[in-house]
């Protein structure tokens, strides 16, 4: 079984506890590497990826906390499902705009969209991050960050952002 050490145990003892909250990163466009896609269940008997990006970093090498997430929904074979219900056009819509952000997804990071996501694991892209507002659940009305859309590099400077290594 895990034991804290006893200079572990001191450190942690004397910490601070929080409430785990990171401030908000202010909207923009930023360098992140992807760290992993998850896959999971999503509504209307499809699935969605959920997509971690850390390492998120500025224009000028300033690196934000904390990690951002973009869920992308997979398109869903067959027929609209009976508990959609806003209609067959919305639903076809819906299924137009999650095959183009999964599109766009790939091209961003320079792939085909036959990859295998694990392939991609470590990659750089530039992420736009936005503010938006927790709608339902227990955290409504919490503002909270958000990847709106994931572009190539070349969308923020043309590479990856400057590190101390690089400065003169």
């Amino acid at each position: 079984m895990p034991k804290l050490d006893k200079t572990m145990v001191k450190a942690v003892e004397s910490a601070e506890v929080t409430g785990g909250d990171f401030a908000l990163i202010e909207p923009g466009r930023y360098f992140a590497t992807l760290t992993k896609v998850d896959v999971r269940d999503a509504n209307y008997g499809g699935s969605q990826w959920s997509c971690e990006f850390s390492d998120i970093t500025d224009v000028n090498g300033k690196k934000a906390s904390g990690r951002q997430w973009l869920n992308l929904n997979l398109p869903v074979a067959g027929a609209m499902p009976a508990t959609y219900g806003n209609g067959e056009d919305k639903w076809q819509k819906f299924q137009a705009v999650s095959a183009a952000r999964l599109k766009a997804f790939f091209e961003a990071f320079g792939y085909t969209t036959d990859s295998d996501t694990d392939e991609m694991i470590g990659e750089q892209a530039v992420i736009e991050i936005e503010i938006r507002t927790i709608q339902n659940g227990p955290r409504r009305g919490e503002q909270v960050n958000g990847v709106k859309n994931v572009l190539p590099l070349s969308k923020l400077g043309g590479g990856a952002p400057a590190t101390e290594e690089d400065t003169f």
